[in-house]
């Protein structure tokens, strides 16, 4: 048996990663694909399956996974690229399984001050 752990308000047994083999695509289904937050996710385990880790162990574990929200500049670009190479037409673009709102890789590129230079 596993000693329990505490951590801010979380208490419970540390989850083995045979745990989070076993509920990791429930986890990743609400966290991506229906956009849910990481604390509605943890809550949601926690209350539906007994699975209880804190924030810090969701994150670390998403890193693993490969799982995440926020776009990526080795990703961005290319999708940018082809936005241009395009004329601006209505493209669909699917990033890790996600339909990618064009606009938010724009604002992405304006933020990180990437120019049509940098694109091409």
């Amino acid at each position: 048996m596993q000693a329990p752990y505490t951590s801010g308000n979380v208490t419970g047994n540390v989850p083995t990663p045979e745990d989070w083999l076993t509920h990791q695509e429930r986890i990743t289904q609400l966290y991506l694909t229906e956009n849910k937050t990481l604390r509605y996710v943890m809550t949601y385990m926690k209350e539906q399956h007994g699975f209880n880790a804190t924030a810090k162990i969701y994150k670390s574990q998403f890193t693993q996974w490969g799982v995440f929200k926020n776009n990526r500049e080795q990703e961005a670009i290319p999708i940018l690229r082809k936005r241009l190479e395009h004329s601006r037409k209505p493209i669909d673009v699917q990033l890790r399984g996600r339909c990618v709102q064009l606009h938010r890789l724009e604002n992405y590129a304006k933020r990180k001050k990437i120019t049509n230079n940098d694109i091409i």
